[in-house]
């Protein structure tokens, strides 16, 4: 991985610039510890990490989707799934390439706000489905 000597970001080998700020990774000047500076070596503590909190969010995103549905349970994992989205994809975007996960936090994202959504509609619909549902058993006992 390349590191950029003009903002830190970590880079992929075969970039010829920094996808953050544009500056040239291969400098012109043959300097060895000009060009020793520019490659990070690659062990374990210095790969792009997942972040947590995007983890998070996507688990959350898909439990408030399935909870939503079940009487409108999924509204708190959903607003935690946004909320844990939005505060990872900050911290990914100002990690310089040290952390990754921003599709995971996207995806908690839009599923929480789908859970939302599905809550809202079982808080409208249950209601009045069961309301009709019992109206009509007690309606069928009345007849006989």
């Amino acid at each position: 991985m390349k590191l950029c000597p003009n903002c830190g970001k970590l880079n992929e080998d075969f970039a010829g610039t920094c996808s953050q700020c544009g500056s040239l990774l291969n400098s012109s000047n043959n300097n060895s510890e000009r060009e020793y500076n520019a490659y990070v070596s690659v062990n374990e503590q210095q790969y792009a990490k997942t972040n947590g909190l995007a983890i998070a969010s996507l688990v959350l995103g898909i439990s408030s989707f399935l909870f939503a549905c079940c009487c409108g349970l999924g509204i708190i994992p959903s607003i935690l799934a946004i909320v844990f989205g939005f505060i990872s994809k900050d911290k990914i975007k100002q990690s310089n390439g040290f952390e990754k996960g921003d599709g995971l936090a996207l995806a908690g994202i839009i599923l929480g706000f789908v859970g939302i959504l599905f809550a809202l509609i079982s808080f409208v619909v249950s209601p009045a489905f069961w309301q009709g549902f019992i109206e009509g058993i007690s309606d069928s006992y009345i007849d006989f």
